[in-house]
């Protein structure tokens, strides 16, 4: 004689396909990636807040960039890279260096070094190409 669980009958149910439940799995996830992609917008935003551009004379400038535990100070690195590109971001807003630019100068200042990193500055100075 063969005897089943008094809950078997109810499995079915439990593993029954349910589209609202997918719709709100779906939901909860596309909520997930829009904060994901807000807070990478805000980091953006707050570097290109925390950098300073000042044009000198006639076809120079000098520029900050922000060194933290996420952007470390080295010149090869991919956070060098983002510095540079706030730089250019800086120079197309202010239609300047069309021709491209030099960089004459870069200076790297800590200001604090941490457990989990540095915190400072790189300035830069540069001139136009003509």
């Amino acid at each position: 004689m063969e005897t089943t669980h008094p809950a078997a009958s109810n499995f079915a149910v439990l593993i029954e396909y349910d589209p609202a439940m997918q719709l709100e799995t779906s939901l909860y996830r596309a909520i997930a990636i829009a904060l994901l992609l807000l807070a990478a917008a805000c980091t953006t935003q707050y570097k290109l807040g925390a950098t300073s551009f000042e044009p000198v004379g006639a076809s120079g400038f000098k520029y900050r960039g922000p060194v933290d535990a996420y952007t470390p100070p080295g010149p090869d690195t991919d956070s060098e890279k983002f510095r540079i590109s706030m730089l250019q971001e800086y120079l197309d807003q202010n239609h300047l260096c069309p021709s491209g630019y030099e960089i004459t100068s870069r200076i790297y200042i800590e200001k604090f070094k941490g457990l989990f990193g540095s915190l400072g500055d790189v300035f830069y100075e540069g001139k136009c190409k003509v």
